[in-house]
């Protein structure tokens, strides 16, 4: 398995300097985060000045050496936005993003599997995912990646069971696994068993009841059953750690740090 940083190390800063510090830090592969924002790629920059964005990261990145995994993004509006105009731009910032990951050479492109809206009733919610996903597939397959949904909590895949039911609608799709969610919202990690045939790309870092972020020190996420699960299954793809600046400095902590703990657990010889 490859493993990879995620850009959510430095959402305050810009790319190139975060590209930089992952590099830094040993990491040879890397996962973009591409929301609209906060960080680090605008979707809709990206429907106007692809080509011209494209080859600056693909710059900074021949430069230091580091390989695209994944991308990890958002459209500029919820996924199932019952909006016409939304659903417009979406399918615009789709093919922008899975151009990208194409021309970067990452696997994955992975979205949010869109939310409860005001107004709309649960069905309705998932009916609009389910169009809204398969339009997100449709654009991944014209450039050869892999679209995949986050198992995130507050989301429509926030349950195994729900996330199951999104694949089944949605031929084509795929699993970005994160067990973080699972652990702060008290699901058992047994639950998620049946995702892990479907899974194209993992998010990890560790965490505890309540929080989907954690100290590697204080964290109670069962990191050797998620490996093993992994391992067990022939799991190929990437895993991506991911711990979130935002939150490490609103708790007190250094992201570098435990970056670089969760490195070490995963790659004891590095």
């Amino acid at each position: 398995m490859t493993i990879a940083c995620s850009t959510a190390i430095g959402t305050s800063r810009r790319l190139p300097d975060v590209l930089e510090q992952i590099a830094m830090l040993g990491f040879d592969a890397v996962e973009i985060m591409c929301f609209p924002g906060w960080a680090h790629l605008e979707p809709a920059d990206l429907v106007e000045q692809g080509p011209a964005i494209t080859a600056e990261v693909l710059e900074v990145l021949g430069a230091l050496g580091l390989q695209t995994v994944g991308l990890n993004t958002k459209p500029s509006g919820e996924v199932n936005s019952s909006f016409a105009s939304d659903q417009e731009q979406h399918a615009r910032e789709a093919a922008a993003l899975c151009a990208l990951a194409e021309d970067l050479g990452a696997a994955v492109v992975t979205v949010p599997a869109g939310s409860l809206l005001p107004g709309v009733s649960a069905e309705e919610a998932v009916a609009l995912s389910v169009r809204a996903l398969q339009q997100w597939v449709a654009a991944a397959d014209d450039h050869g990646v892999r679209l995949a949904i986050e198992t995130h909590q507050g989301s429509l895949a926030e349950q195994p069971a729900e996330a199951l039911q999104l694949l089944e609608a949605v031929p084509g799709l795929w699993i970005t696994y994160d067990p973080s969610h699972y652990t702060a919202a008290g699901v058992p990690l047994s639950a998620s068993l049946p995702l892990f045939d479907r899974i194209a790309h993992c998010h990890l870092r560790n965490a505890r009841l309540g929080c989907f972020q954690e100290r590697m020190d204080r964290g109670l996420l069962d990191l050797d059953w998620v490996l093993r699960n992994l391992n067990e299954r022939g799991y190929e793809g990437a895993i991506s750690i991911e711990y979130l600046e935002d939150f490490a400095l609103r708790d007190g902590y250094n992201v570098e740090f435990e970056v670089a703990a969760l490195r070490q657990y995963l790659l004891p010889s590095a």
